[in-house]
């Protein structure tokens, strides 16, 4: 007869809420390392499996949740996910015994945002520090106080409990028996035994399953090697996937500076083409300016074979942009999400008021420089710029029916802050 699996327990929360020293609690040993700030490091989710109480559990302690979602926080959110598959039987969200405030709200959305909605039926809330409630208070009564936090224990089926690492160590606590953590971490584990059997299956989603089939397919590349047993083959399988997402995730090719500058040069480009007509038109529109005296222009000189010329000159630019953007494409798309965030962010961002900004700059500044350009008397300027724009137009047609194509199409699926679903 095959023994039950352990379940799996996932806990998240913020920095320094005292994820890791609840962890610790529940396996009755040290067994992760209690970290009170944050770095730079991406950091891994860890698992540890024990027996407690009779019962197989593998707890799984996550870094801490931040609000910014950075590269970083992705491939540590990879990671927890991984160590959790096929999905957690039962989620801890700790949160301290504090007023909830707007980072509890962005860790209460980033968690269901990340797992679903529905992880709430897997989900218990357990208080820490709990020596900052009022004497002869519980739990249930400071949850009462918040409407928010009343509201999200309740969507949690009501299960909440409170621990203290630093007070409530005591075997025999005197006074309240409810401030005492081994009454609390046994009501906590009988929590997520209920939690278990009331959902009689693990969570679980799209992302977890497919992160479950690249999990087995490596264990069977290991194991195939042979000398490992299922365990250990399956906890070499977790750590070379996510060895492979960090590796996706952080590095920057070498030549991608040179292709950004390269695909400015295309966009600026294909601004132009829009940009200088409507300039030509208004320069048209406008009375001619007085001629200032000075020496005879020999334009041949200054622009030898114009049309020729032009096309020569904006022939090899605009084949330099396309190239380029065909470079800055192809690493957007194997950077994923993150890169099309840091590429075009900002244009995304602040949508059409900064596409008009942008413009309403480069339209000010091409009058200004045509305007000067005019003063000197140079004659025949818009059959120049008029030449040359033709030349464009004809060279990047299909360089701009690439980029107004369905540009929805690009983002049919985008979710920025699921970078792997890509």
């Amino acid at each position: 007869m095959q023994e039950p699996r352990p379940l799996r327990v996932v806990l998240v929360g913020k920095h320094g809420s005292g994820k890791s020293s609840l962890a610790n609690s529940l396996l009755g040993e040290v067994a992760f390392n209690v970290s009170h700030g944050s770095d730079t490091k991406i950091r891994r989710s860890e698992a540890r499996t024990k027996v407690v109480d009779g019962q197989s559990v593998t707890v799984i302690d996550t870094p801490g949740i931040v609000e910014r979602l950075d590269r970083q926080q992705q491939c540590e959110w990879m990671s927890c996910l991984v160590q959790c598959a096929p999905g957690p039987d039962a989620l801890l969200l700790v949160l301290p015994v504090q007023r909830f405030t707007q980072q509890e709200r962005a860790l209460v959305q980033r968690v269901k945002m990340q797992f679903g909605e529905q992880v709430l039926r897997f989900t218990t809330v357990v208080f820490t520090h709990g020596d900052q409630l009022p004497e002869n208070m519980r739990i249930m009564e400071f949850v009462e106080q918040s409407a928010e936090l009343h509201e999200l224990v309740q969507a949690c089926g009501g299960r909440c409990h409170v621990v203290d690492h630093k007070y409530w160590n005591k075997e025999k606590p005197e006074g309240d028996p409810h401030r005492s953590n081994a009454f609390q971490l046994n009501a906590i584990m009988e929590s997520v035994k209920k939690t278990a059997r009331d959902n009689q299956k693990h969570f679980s989603n799209d992302t977890l399953e497919r992160l479950e089939r690249e999990i087995q397919t490596e264990q069977s590349r290991i194991h195939s090697q042979g000398g490992l047993s299922s365990e250990e083959s399956r906890d070499q399988a977790k750590n070379a996937i996510i060895d492979k997402y960090i590796e996706e995730a952080t590095k920057r090719p070498p030549h991608l500076k040179y292709a950004v500058v390269a695909g400015i040069a295309g966009v600026a480009a294909v601004a132009a083409v829009f940009v200088l007509p409507k300039v030509i038109k208004w320069l048209s529109e406008k009375p001619p300016l007085p001629i200032l005296e000075a020496a005879p222009i020999d334009i041949p000189t200054v622009l030898p074979s114009a049309p020729e010329h032009a096309q020569e000159v904006v022939g090899g630019v605009v084949k330099e942009g396309v190239q380029g953007v065909q470079e800055v494409v192809g690493e957007v798309v194997q950077e994923g999400v993150q890169g099309v965030q840091e590429v075009v962010g900002e244009v995304v961002q602040e949508g059409v008021q900064g596409v008009q900004e942008v413009v309403g700059e480069v339209v000010k500044e091409v009058k200004e420089v045509v305007g000067e350009v005019v003063k000197e008397g140079v004659q025949g300027v818009q059959e120049v710029v008029g030449e040359v724009v033709k030349e464009v137009q004809e060279a990047v047609k299909e360089v701009v029916k690439f980029i107004l194509r369905e540009p929805e199409d690009l983002f049919e699926n985008y979710d920025p802050f699921n970078l792997f679903e890509w």
